[in-house]
C-alpha cells in the first residue's frame, strides 16, 4: 500500500538522542523539508536539506519528525533524552 511505501521513505538514528537526529534516506530521494513537532502539534525545528538535525536544544520528551521528499511526506516520532 502507499502508506507503507511512505513509511519506508527515511529511517532516524539514533534514537533516544541527546544532541543530533539523523536523517537516513531509504532510496533515491533527496530531503525537501524537514520538520520537528511536539506532540501538540507545534513547529519546534524546521530544516531544509540537511540530513543532520541538532536537536540539543529540546526539552526532554518525544517529539514527530516529518520528512517530505518529492515521492511524499512521512512521520516518525523520537525521544530526547
Amino acid at each position: 500500500s502507499l502508506s507503507s511505501f511512505l513509511d519506508e521513505l527515511f529511517s532516524i538514528f539514533p534514537n533516544p538522542t541527546k544532541n543530533s537526529l539523523n536523517i537516513n534516506l531509504l532510496s533515491e530521494n533527496e530531503i525537501q523539508n524537514s520538520v520537528i513537532y511536539n506532540l501538540l502539534g507545534q513547529k519546534l525545528i524546521s530544516s531544509k536539506s540537511d540530513q543532520v538535525i541538532d536537536v540539543s536544544q529540546l526539552e526532554k520528551g518525544t517529539y514527530l519528525i516529518e520528512v517530505e521528499t518529492k515521492n511524499g511526506m512521512s512521520t516518525k516520532r523520537f525521544i530526547k533524552n
